[in-house]
This record gives C-alpha cells, structure tokens and sequence, in this order.
C-alpha cells in the first residue's frame, strides 16, 4: 500500500531503521505508522543516511504492510516532497 504523510522520526540503526509517519485517513483521524526498511550499511550504499529524513517532512511511502493489520510494515520506496525517489 501507499502512505502519503508527516514524518515523526527517523531511526538511523542496526538492523533495521525505522521510519515513523503520521498518516491523516479521509475522516480526519490520524495514525501513527511504524516502517522499517534495511540495515544502515545496506542504505548507505543506496544513498540514504541519517539525515535522509526530519520531523515534518512529507512523503509517500510504498510498503508491504504487516499481515496483523497493526500500522507497521516494510519500506519498498519513498517518494520525497521534492520527487526524489529512495529504494
């Protein structure tokens, strides 16, 4: 699925980093998200660092959410709110 949303945190660690989104549903309630993505050596090789993301950014995330239906997944690409594309 899709999230478009707020960045609320970047976790920048071993052995996954964690990107956490606030995501606004159409009846205006809000969720928080908690996607995690590859180990930090793999990201570095790929062009993602700590400072990749900040609270407040906007973005849209493609993930392959948890089967539980609980606000977690993994991160297949990011979409930055300048275009730039992160797999």
């Amino acid at each position: 699925i899709t999230l478009k949303g707020t960045v609320t945190e970047w976790v920048w660690s071993n052995p996954h980093s964690i990107l956490k989104i606030d995501v606004k549903a159409e009846d205006g309630t809000v969720k928080t998200w908690s996607v995690a993505t590859a180990n930090v050596a793999d990201l570095s090789k790929r062009g993602w660092s700590r400072r990749t993301f900040k609270a407040g950014d906007e973005v849209s995330v493609l993930i392959q959410p948890a089967k539980s239906g609980q606000p977690v997944g993994m991160i297949r690409n990011v979409v930055l709110a300048d275009g730039q594309k992160l797999q």
